[in-house]
């Protein structure tokens, strides 16, 4: 029992890091092309809380907080990652960030909501 738990919670583990592979990449596509990359932080959010959902088959406390986590580390690589190649100034990719960030919390928030709810 025990260790198919924790079985079960690896592989939600490795979906999400997998789902904050996608938003990363969402994240550095969206900043490319110069739309409106905050949206990509909402990405971020909801492939992450659902790569974890579709790996575990069941949903833990500890594993909507990894995905939080998660949200809020992944954009750092990435903007470090288009700041190295870029040409634009550290204060517009701040301000970048900040929109990511944003729309990742309002992900983060509505994908835990309906995790929780499938908790109870």
């Amino acid at each position: 029992m025990y260790i198919n738990r924790l079985i079960s919670r690896l592989q939600g583990i490795g979906g999400a890091l997998s789902g904050a592979l996608i938003g990363m990449l969402s994240i550095i596509i969206f900043f490319e092309l110069g739309v409106l990359s905050a949206c990509s932080g909402f990405i971020l959010a909801i492939s992450t809380y659902y790569g974890y959902a579709l790996f575990a088959r069941e949903q833990s406390k500890m594993g909507i907080s990894f995905c939080l986590l998660l949200n809020l580390v992944t954009p750092i690589p990435a903007i470090l990652l288009l700041h190295s190649f870029s040409r634009s100034g550290m204060d517009v990719m701040i301000l970048k960030m900040m929109g990511i960030y944003c729309f990742a919390i309002l992900g983060s928030v509505a994908a835990r909501a309906k995790s929780i709810a499938s908790l109870n």
